[in-house]
């Protein structure tokens, strides 16, 4: 079983995909990446991110977000990801990290910006249903780090399928949530 990473950010694709992804630790392959998509403004205070399925069993060591432009995000982002599938029924949230500038920069497919990641303890991601998320504090009025939508080319990691762009309008307190579909 291969150690991976997960990208959150956002960047939406075919309609959305959401700035994360995965990363494979051992042989640093990211879980999902793309090119060709547009930058877009965030609601201020809002989750955004995306929902995936793995056929197979993975397991996770870190969590990222992207960073438009390779220079720097604008504010720290605290990520989430949460098992939408299994016994409970219900969403849980099962590893959770904050990524800055002090993360480790990763290379994207897209030339117009990189992944920043932070380390999670490993977790096992069983074959099933998933969601990573992000919180983005700044938005139209404020200084903010742009998502990405409409992205012409997305390739996840063998085994994960990208389902659907995810998000949650403004939230108090502003806090990592769970993004709805």
């Amino acid at each position: 079983m291969q150690t991976r990473r997960f990208i959150a950010g956002v960047a939406c694709a075919a309609g959305m995909s959401s700035g994360w992804s995965v990363q494979i630790v051992s042989g640093a392959e990211i879980g999902l990446d793309f090119a060709n998509g547009l930058d877009r403004t965030p609601l201020a205070d809002s989750n955004y991110g995306w929902s995936f399925s793995l056929a197979t069993p993975i397991i996770i060591d870190g969590l990222g977000f992207w960073d438009a432009g390779s220079d720097g995000l604008v504010e720290s982002h605290p990520v989430g990801l949460w098992r939408t599938s299994g016994p409970i029924g219900v969403p849980v949230l099962i590893a959770s990290t904050t990524v800055s500038n002090a993360s480790l920069p990763v290379s994207s497919m897209s030339a117009t910006g990189r992944w920043l990641f932070s380390s999670v303890p490993p977790v096992t991601l069983d074959a099933g249903s998933y969601i990573v998320g992000a919180l983005y504090n700044g938005g139209q009025q404020k200084p903010h780090d742009p998502f990405v939508s409409d992205a012409l080319t997305i390739v996840t990691t063998p085994g994960a399928a990208l389902a659907s762009a995810t998000s949650i309008e403004p939230i108090r307190p502003f806090a990592i949530a769970l993004p709805r579909m």
